[in-house]
């Protein structure tokens, strides 16, 4: 599995690519394949902004948008997805993880966010491994806040994902 990571460009020279792999990768009905691929294009215009993804035999397995949001002054990893056939196989958490290593080595002073339903036990669980804690942080001037519950907003930062990576370190080496 390769790991990338697409700006703007990378995204627009590789639009067909993107538009026919975007909706699997996001599981994305057939119906709403333009409204996807149009929202990673826009978001991407914002050069903070940059979409992630794992590769394997050039097709995406999994993916998601880290974007900056001005109004809030914070970063959100925005739609984790992980191909069906891929899903519970370590895949989005070997994912994650390189996409937040590849985050924090560039951004150690900064709070990374996400919001997870808050019935969705297994994407907390995958959340809760590499770092991520409850926050009562509420993004109160997202334009997507209506459709947040209040209690699944979740946060990691370079040290909370550290601390975990070096506790899986020490757990396997025993």
């Amino acid at each position: 599995m390769k790991f990338i990571k697409v700006n703007k460009l990378d995204f627009l020279n590789n639009q067909d690519f993107f538009k026919e792999q975007i909706p699997k990768a996001q599981n994305t009905k057939k119906e709403y394949i333009d409204d996807v691929f149009e929202y990673y294009k826009e978001n991407l215009k914002d050069e903070r902004n940059y979409l992630v993804a794992y590769m394997l035999d050039n097709e995406i397995i999994s993916c998601a948008l880290v974007r900056y949001y001005e109004e809030e002054k914070k970063y959100f990893i925005i739609n984790v997805n992980t191909r069906k056939d891929f899903q519970h196989k370590g895949v989005a958490t070997k994912f994650l993880t390189t996409a937040l290593e590849d985050f924090f080595s560039n951004n150690k002073n900064e709070n990374i966010y996400l919001w997870v339903h808050p019935k969705n036990e297994i994407a907390i669980k995958l959340y809760n491994k590499l770092g991520f804690q409850k926050t009562d942080y509420f993004p109160n001037k997202l334009t997507f806040k209506e459709n947040i519950i209040n209690d699944a907003i979740y946060y990691c930062n370079y040290e909370l994902f550290n601390n975990k990576q070096n506790e899986l370190k020490n757990y396997l080496s025993k």
